[in-house]
């Protein structure tokens, strides 16, 4: 049964656990979510969902250099530094240095076609100290069937 399945057919007594920054590296060194892209979606749904500083803070708090591989630690860290300069949260100070060593999209996309080029224009700033661009939209992410679970309680 899918992730969202269980959501669906979950009593409202269910507690939903937010990924976290461990259960990112994850998804995304599995390919749980089938493409490059959705396990960071997926992390900025919940991240929305649980809007309480504690709850942010308690996945911030989670240390993932060793086991994030290198290549993958930059664009994690583009990612969650936007999403606590949005939300004037603290990044911690191993994100905010991660830095790959050539531009490129969220997903692993070398900035070399036009259609890259209008993305990485258009980024939060905070995409040009990781050199890893995405469309500002995926910070606001939400989740539907989460958000109608939420205002069954």
């Amino acid at each position: 049964m899918s992730r969202t399945q269980k959501l669906e057919t979950a009593s409202p007594n269910l507690r939903y656990q937010p990924m976290g920054l461990a259960d990112l590296v994850d998804a995304i060194v599995k390919g749980l979510y089938g493409n490059r892209v959705r396990p960071y979606k997926q992390f900025c749904m919940d991240w929305n969902y649980y809007t309480e500083d504690s709850r942010r803070e308690k996945i911030l708090e989670e240390d993932i250099r060793d086991v994030c591989p290198p290549d993958i630690l930059p664009a994690i860290a583009s990612v969650v530094h936007g999403l606590c300069e949005r939300d004037s949260m603290i990044c911690p100070e191993y994100l905010l240095e991660a830095k790959a060593a050539e531009e490129m999209l969220l997903g692993g996309l070398p900035v070399d076609h036009p259609y890259c080029r209008e993305v990485r224009d258009g980024a939060p700033d905070v995409c040009w100290q990781h050199n890893v661009f995405y469309e500002e939209g995926l910070l606001y992410s939400t989740c539907s069937i989460l958000t109608s679970i939420r205002k069954q309680l």
